[in-house]
């Protein structure tokens, strides 16, 4: 999987748990900072955290995780956001889906 997303050389990591809020600027335009000086990726929840646009004026990998079925997808011109909408701003995603045991590998 990291071949495919053309992460093939190591890098630091920030992991954002628990930064869901709206009043978190500067905290989240720091940690933005320390990730471009230290060429390290960010990985969140997926939803709004307040650092994608940080994260895009510095051209930095922000990656969401987050179970499938508990996000939703954005919509096109929503009157409200939902609460568990993916956000915008994130270079990539990674939905995580439950294992379907009716597909058998054979070797």
């Amino acid at each position: 999987m990291a071949d495919r997303l053309k992460f093939v050389q190591p890098n630091p990591v920030i992991v954002l748990a628990g930064a869901m809020t709206q009043r978190a600027g500067k905290t989240m335009a720091g940690v933005t900072r320390a990730a471009f000086r230290t060429d390290a990726m960010i990985i969140d929840s997926g939803i709004s955290s307040c650092v994608e646009k940080f994260c895009l004026r510095k051209n930095v990998k922000l990656i969401g995780v987050c179970p499938e079925a508990e996000c939703s997808y954005p919509r096109l011109n929503p009157a409200q956001r939902q609460e568990n909408e993916l956000a915008n701003g994130h270079t990539h995603f990674v939905l995580i889906g439950k294992e379907d045991k009716s597909r058998k590998f054979k070797n």
